[in-house]
């Protein structure tokens, strides 16, 4: 943080208590501004002067009668006064009060007329230096800022800006009852930096209801799209169910047909197996037959033989009639088989199994 400036006006008369208050300043943490060129004929150095008393936080004048009558020491003290600066008073020896500079009058004096209380004249100093400093430090800043602002012709870049701006109106409205009044160009810099602002923040305003506008306007439109491809959306969701549902009726039917076909393919294979049994049983009965065929030819041929032999041996006559008998049923037997299994095998040939249509749904 830099240290408190503060500018000393003096009559030469009293440089040596000067140069003792400024070594005393600075060694308690203060930045004395001093100017040694006390000439008025001097007119080049008003300028550095002037801007020195515009730094300065505050001016400590050296009261003496010396002093009073002094026209650098009357110019310090009314540039000082056009700025509100703050006055502290060193009274060095007694003066008029009449005499002193109005703007001297209403602020605080220290005495400093004896030498041996030089250290408690200095402890006063510093604390009627301190007090409210940092109220008088930012009053020191938009001093020289509002002066730079009005000097350059007021222009809009200069102004105070958020959040220097609140806190610069802020520090105006909390200016302590001893304190000096912010200055005439001070105000009117806070209150166009204001002004500004407003217009800035009104002009945003209207950009941005214009920007609302518009918004409201996109949301509409695509609360507008968002409702037809909602329903679009369910439209196609409707279609696709559909189709899901035919799909599925679809491979309902595919599987009733498939198990339909399985169950065909079954009936066909127990069918074959049939017809192949019947076929099976068919040669069989084909040899019986022929067995018994032949059987019948032995036994026409026996008969014959037996005819032939009948008076030679008539007791095999009945043995041979019995077996005639035996042989002819086993042949009836045979004929019957047969007769079955060859309608058993056309019925096998005439009706092949089909498989049932699918049902449809």
């Amino acid at each position: 943080m830099a240290e408190p400036k503060i500018f000393i006006s003096y009559s030469p008369n009293d440089l040596a208590v000067v140069e003792q208050l400024e070594a005393a300043l600075k060694a308690r943490g203060f930045e004395p501004l001093v100017n040694r060129e006390r000439t008025f004929a001097s007119i080049d150095l008003w300028p550095s002067i002037e801007a020195l008393i515009t730094k300065a936080d505050t001016m400590v004048v050296v009261l003496s009668p010396f002093v009073l009558g002094n026209p650098i020491f009357q110019k310090e003290v009314e540039i000082a006064a056009s700025l509100n600066k703050r006055f502290v008073s060193i009274v060095r020896r007694g003066v008029t009060n009449n005499l002193v500079p109005e703007p001297l009058r209403d602020h605080k004096f220290i005495r400093c007329d004896d030498d041996a209380h030089f250290d408690d004249t200095v402890a006063k100093l510093a604390e009627a230096l301190n007090a409210d400093i940092d109220w008088i430090r930012r009053h020191t800043e938009l001093s020289a800022e509002a002066r730079r602002w009005e000097k350059t012709g007021k222009p809009r870049s200069l102004l105070l800006r958020a959040p220097v701006l609140e806190a610069a109106e802020h520090w105006i409205a909390r200016r302590p009852n001893v304190a000096p009044l912010p200055t005439e160009a001070t105000q009117e810099f806070i209150t166009a930096s204001r002004n500004a602002a407003m217009r800035k923040q009104n002009i945003l305003m209207r950009v941005l209801t214009a920007a609302l506008i518009v918004a409201l306007g996109l949301v509409a439109f695509l609360y507008s799209q968002q409702n037809e491809a909602r329903q679009r959306l369910e439209a196609a969701i409707e279609r696709l169910t559909a189709l899901e549902k035919g799909l599925g009726i679809a491979e309902k039917n595919e599987a009733q047909a498939k198990d339909q076909s399985q169950k065909a393919d079954e009936q066909r294979r127990v069918t074959e197996q049939q017809r192949d049994d019947a076929v099976a049983r068919l040669g069989i009965a084909e040899k019986n037959e022929a067995e018994a065929n032949e059987q019948l030819q032995k036994a026409v041929a026996g008969l014959k033989e037996e005819e032939r032999r009948r008076g030679i041996a008539e007791g095999n006559e009945a043995q041979a009639k019995e077996q005639l008998q035996i042989t002819a049923e086993k042949l009836k037997n045979a004929d019957q088989q047969v007769k079955d299994l060859k309608e058993q095998l056309d019925r096998a040939q005439q009706s092949p199994p089909t498989a049932p249509p699918p049902d449809k749904q």
